[in-house]
């Protein structure tokens, strides 16, 4: 299995998302944030359809 390595401060073992650097920086920063979309579907229904 190959060893994570964090984008953000470089270091191996944890990945930018678990970062404490990049959590404190956000925090400076004023922007600490999350979101998750896992899926998004749209369609198309004839409206004589009810």
């Amino acid at each position: 299995k190959k060893e994570s390595k964090c984008f953000f401060c470089k270091k191996k073992g944890h990945m930018k998302k678990d970062c404490l650097k990049f959590k404190n920086w956000l925090e400076k920063k004023g922007n600490l944030f999350s979101f998750v979309c896992y899926e998004s579907n749209m369609t198309s229904i004839n409206h004589n359809t009810w």
